[in-house]
């Protein structure tokens, strides 16, 4: 996907869902790699955060993965 995009990040409380739709459109498409465990808001807000800039960055953005698999924290 390409052009102006909108990220969700939904957080459970042990998992966080990531989605991203075109902006001003109704159907969302869930990133590679969701759901995440993600086990506090802090985390949820910096797994948004990643993912922001990984589909900003382009090349086929996938949901990064939790510090303890080697990834965003």
């Amino acid at each position: 996907m390409t052009g102006n995009l909108t990220v969700r990040t939904a957080w459970d409380g042990t998992r966080a869902d990531v989605a991203v739709r075109y902006t001003d459109t109704a159907q969302w498409f869930t990133l590679v790699g969701s759901p995440v465990p993600c086990h506090s808001e802090q985390d949820s807000r910096e797994l948004h955060q990643a993912v922001v800039e990984a589909v900003r960055g382009g090349g086929g953005a996938a949901v990064p993965q939790p510090a303890w698999m080697g990834g965003w924290l």
